[in-house]
């Protein structure tokens, strides 16, 4: 059977511990009552009272939550994304362990040495294969790349993204720029392209004019600059 003394005890204990409050009966905590003066432990509150202060005044961790502070130098190589999945998890853990915005910095400073070793391997690269650049071509260049640009622009290929995007490959590399720009300047139509960016009239053989007749901008397009190259071609080879 059960004690029925203690049951009645704690139900008297329990209906003692309240305090009537702005018109209200609000029940005291069992840890704040004085269970011999049958009153409020005053000293036991007021305790706890500033000890929640502490530790709600020691709290480091931002008001308005934690930044993506990317080091100074991956800023032009990486972007803040605060929908990445291990962001979301890093700031859950940090708000958890209540660290501050420094502290989590550090914390994230690996992840960004990781992140960005591959993008800063990759610009110094970039950065050697142009050095390499200026050493075949010099101020040459940027003309270089124009011409292999038109080239492709003009050939029919550039709607053709398996084609391009090989091209893309090759041209992100001196010897691949220079291999394209040897092949333009030995085709029919790139023949063409550089004379016709040229004051100096240029000499073709029968068979290179007829290869150029096949071109579509000189039987359908009819473009007067092209048709000109070939007529003024011939010309040269067989007198007005």
């Amino acid at each position: 059977m059960p004690d029925l003394d203690n049951t009645q005890e704690n139900m008297n204990e329990n209906q003692g511990r309240f305090v009537e409050y702005d018109g209200q009966k609000l029940e005291v905590e069992e840890n704040f009552w004085d269970k011999e003066k049958n009153e409020v432990n005053v000293g036991a509150l007021l305790k706890s009272q500033q000890d929640l202060r502490k530790q709600v005044s020691s709290d480091p961790s931002p008001k308005d939550g934690y930044v993506c502070n990317i080091p100074e130098e991956y800023k032009e190589i990486l972007e803040p994304d605060a929908n990445s999945p291990l962001w979301k998890v890093a700031v859950a853990w940090a708000k958890e362990h209540k660290i501050s915005q420094a502290d989590f910095d550090e914390l994230a400073r690996p992840y960004f040495d990781e992140l960005a070793a591959p993008l800063k391997n990759y610009k110094e690269e970039l950065a050697n294969e142009e050095a390499k650049l200026d050493k075949l071509y010099g101020n040459k260049k940027q003309e270089v790349k124009e011409r292999i640009k038109n080239f492709f622009k003009n050939s029919g290929l550039s709607n053709d993204n398996e084609v391009m995007n090989e091209v893309g490959i090759l041209t992100q590399t001196a010897a691949g720029i220079r291999v394209l720009d040897t092949l333009i300047k030995k085709s029919p139509s790139g023949m063409a392209m550089i004379a016709g960016s040229s004051s100096a009239p240029a000499e073709y053989s029968k068979e290179q004019l007829q290869a150029m007749m096949k071109d579509p901008r000189y039987w359908r397009d009819h473009e007067p600059g092209y048709v000109k190259i070939i007529t003024d071609g011939f010309k040269k080879l067989y007198g007005e």
